[in-house]
């Protein structure tokens, strides 16, 4: 009786297991977007990190994760800016991966590579121009006389005055405005075991939108 009890408890033991994915391989690469939004001026440590897989997650062939798998994760620590000049830092950590069908299973994925959303790239706060480029444009050689400034081959009028040599129609520059530049996200591991990856960026805070795509590794592999 003892031995039949055995067999069974083994049994189900093996269909446990049989219904549960395997972990990922160590260096297993999962391209993902993510879901929520991380700002590091509102993100408090533990809050919650989603994000949904972009392409099927293969390990030694075997298909893992279909596409769309959903990855779940949290922050694991934050540091955020007191100035503009200021660096600041978000840390994040996703530990499970559920597919379509409702199987989960627990990973550890550490961020690879972060390619930020155009929508937020067009939004990123305008980077200061050096003084070369607040400096206004020189007037070209052979300015026409009559007090306006030659440039380019236009004739721009002084305050109170006409432009001549182009008719009548006076050309006006257009002024000058700061380009918004992105930042680079720079990469960094956390100082604790396990506690994944450190999300900086040099100047401000780090704010990165939903849909804003993710290149992640499974811990202990290359980047």
């Amino acid at each position: 009786m003892r031995a039949l009890a055995v067999v069974v408890v083994m049994a189900m033991g093996a269909g446990l297991a049989a219904q549960t994915p395997a972990a990922l391989s160590a260096g297993t690469k999962v391209e993902a977007q993510l879901q929520s939004q991380l700002d590091a001026r509102r993100a408090h440590v533990g809050d919650r990190v989603t994000a949904v897989t972009t392409a099927a997650v293969k390990d030694h062939g075997k298909l893992v994760l279909p596409k769309g798998s959903r990855l779940s994760g949290h922050v694991t620590s934050v540091v955020a800016a007191d100035s503009p000049q200021a660096s600041s830092e978000v840390g994040i950590l996703f530990d499970q991966a559920t597919a379509a069908d409702g199987k989960a299973m627990p990973v550890h994925l550490d961020v690879a590579s972060v390619t930020q959303a155009a929508a937020e790239a067009d939004a990123m706060p305008a980077m200061p121009m050096s003084p070369a480029e607040m400096s206004p444009p020189m007037p070209a050689a052979g300015a026409a006389a009559g007090g306006g400034l030659g440039l380019g081959g236009a004739v721009l009028a002084p305050v109170g005055g006409a432009a001549a040599g182009l008719g009548s129609a006076a050309a006006v520059a257009a002024p000058m405005t700061p380009r918004a530049i992105p930042q680079p996200v720079v990469i960094g591991a956390d100082g604790a075991v396990g506690a994944g990856s450190v999300l900086s960026v040099p100047h401000g805070n780090l704010m990165l939108a939903s849909g804003t795509r993710l290149r992640l590794v499974a811990a202990g592999g290359g980047r």
